[in-house]
């Protein structure tokens, strides 16, 4: 499931810098959770620079949404780091 017009309300810009020194801009966003007019709610979750848009994450209610969204773009930032490269803040 996908929302065509998230409403993104927690933004991060970032520098991933790679093993060969080289730098790419990345933008973390995390949107707004809503429901799905059956009980669960999705939220809307991006890392443009690395993956781009996800599908919207589903869960029980809006705080479960939110936080598996939130520890999806840990987990792919955790990922760069295990491979030895950087993420840092812009200059």
């Amino acid at each position: 499931m996908r929302t065509s017009a998230p409403q993104f309300v927690a933004c991060e810009e970032l520098v991933w810098i790679k093993a060969d020194g080289s730098e790419t801009e990345v933008v973390a966003r995390v949107g707004a959770p809503y429901p799905d007019g059956d009980g669960a709610f999705f939220c809307p979750v991006e890392l443009s620079g690395v993956d781009g848009r996800y599908p919207d994450i589903g869960g029980s209610g809006s705080l479960q949404s939110l936080c598996l969204a939130v520890r999806l773009l840990s987990t792919r930032l955790g990922h760069l780091l295990e491979d030895g490269e950087r993420i840092v803040r812009p200059r």
